[in-house]
């Protein structure tokens, strides 16, 4: 049996006698390449070491030097960290709680935190039904695919009907993570030897008329259209602004749900609590939420329906060992406390229209480059007019300038800053932009 001896946590870890303060970025990375698959393509050279002087910096240290450099973060973990880094009123309750009591235990007994958590989603939310917790983003969504396929499955058993093949119709060029659900709703070369899958159909993304005819042709078994209020890892597309609306109303006519998933739009991104509220009369019959709902500080997620759709489950047909646990509910507390305390769906709309003003100066500026500029509230995307080579290297250039930005869809950068992220800060990431174009 091999016996491994860890000392040193949390600050100067070795282990076996390999003291990994003491590897600098290139050990590090080379341990990470020997032993970890290539499942991502991070930024070679650089690794993060914490947290800088305020809530949305990130300290990192480049290879070479090996000297800590303070970054502006525009990713915000894909949106998990809308609420910042170290965000002291976040993290403050949530410690406290773990300090004086458990960190987990079974659903056998229910937590002292779970029926808060659930009274603060529901009412931030504004949806009167059930909510079930889990842990990540693509799980949530896997729950919602097989909990809309049970509630088809039980409707058309009441008209004495059988469904063999439920369809899910999704949007194309859509994200909802990497399960085997979520992958048949992905292309080419990301379902490459990953199959068979579960039944889908995609249909353009804000074309109401082409769901109208995918709805019409799977009339019967169609288990949910399931869509991105604004999707994210496509490359911050926006819809027509009735498109939702319209999908809505088309589900009604077919009689199948409508679910949505705002997973990255959710939690004031996009200048309102929940993207689709952008469009009036919008009621999702179904609803993911995850990334910012664990308040940056632990993975947590929600799906929240309508309660004659959750209540087809039953004891055993769905859970997961950390679902509602006492630290994720906590989790849930401290952010939606955050985010309403601070109004920050409406700091991110303020800011946001003046920082799109700003970049769509770029466009005019550096029309060479810049082909679009495009977002609402805090989730943008600046489209180049090179390829994507050049557009990984410009934000690698980005990175070394001090700005945390990475590129989605190829020829796309995608700027997702803390909600929390000050105007002056903004206008030190549109001078770096700038100057990084005029160096280009």
């Amino acid at each position: 049996m091999s016996h491994v001896v860890i000392t040193g946590l949390p600050n100067d870890i070795s282990i076996n006698g390999i003291r990994c303060n003491e590897l600098g970025v290139s050990g590090h990375q080379q341990i990470i390449r020997t032993n970890a698959p290539k499942n991502y393509l991070p930024f070679d050279g650089w690794i993060c070491i914490g947290r800088g002087k305020t809530p949305w910096t990130l300290r990192v240290t480049q290879s070479g030097k090996d000297e800590a450099r303070e970054v502006i973060d525009c990713q915000s973990m894909y949106g998990s960290a809308n609420l910042g880094h170290g965000n002291e009123a976040v993290l403050e309750p949530f410690l406290e709680y773990l300090g004086k009591t458990y960190a987990a235990h079974s659903r056998v007994i229910d937590s002292d935190v779970h029926a808060p958590a659930l009274l603060a989603l529901r009412l931030y939310t504004g949806m009167d039904g059930r909510i079930l917790f889990k842990t990540g983003g693509a799980e949530i969504v896997d729950t919602l695919i097989k909990v809309a396929r049970r509630f088809l499955a039980e409707t058309e058993a009441k008209r004495r009907r059988s469904i063999h093949s439920p369809v899910v119709i999704y949007a194309k060029n859509a994200f909802h993570g990497r399960t085997i659900s979520a992958t048949s709703f992905l292309d080419g070369e990301s379902q490459r030897g990953f199959g068979p899958f579960i039944r889908a159909v995609g249909v353009p993304f804000g074309d109401a008329s082409a769901l109208e005819c995918t709805l019409r042709e799977n009339k019967g078994s169609v288990a949910c259209v399931l869509l991105e209020p604004i999707q994210g890892e496509g490359g911050i597309i926006i819809p027509p602004p009735d498109y939702l609306l319209r999908a809505q109303e088309l589900c009604r006519e077919y009689g199948t749900l409508f679910a949505l998933d705002e997973i990255q739009t959710g939690f004031g991104r996009t200048g309102k609590d929940f993207a689709y509220q952008h469009c009036a009369g919008v009621e999702p019959d179904l609803m993911v939420i995850a990334k910012a709902l664990g308040g940056g500080i632990i993975p947590a997620s929600a799906l929240v329906g309508k309660k004659e759709i959750l209540q087809c489950l039953n004891p055993g047909d769905e859970g997961s060992t950390w679902s509602a646990s006492p630290l994720i509910c906590m989790g849930v507390l401290a952010a939606i406390k955050e985010v309403c305390d601070k109004d920050l769906a409406h700091e991110a709309r303020v800011k946001g229209e003046r920082f799109i003003a700003k970049l769509r100066t770029l466009q005019s500026k550096f029309p060479e480059f810049v082909k679009d500029v495009r977002g609402k509230g805090l989730m943008i995307a600046l489209e180049f007019k090179k390829d994507a080579v050049w557009t990984r290297d410009f934000s690698h250039r980005l990175l070394s300038n001090g700005v945390m930005a990475s590129p989605t869809r190829g020829t796309i950068i995608r700027i997702l800053p803390p909600l929390c992220i000050t105007t002056e800060a903004l206008r030190q990431i549109a001078r770096v932009f700038e100057e990084t174009l005029q160096a280009s």
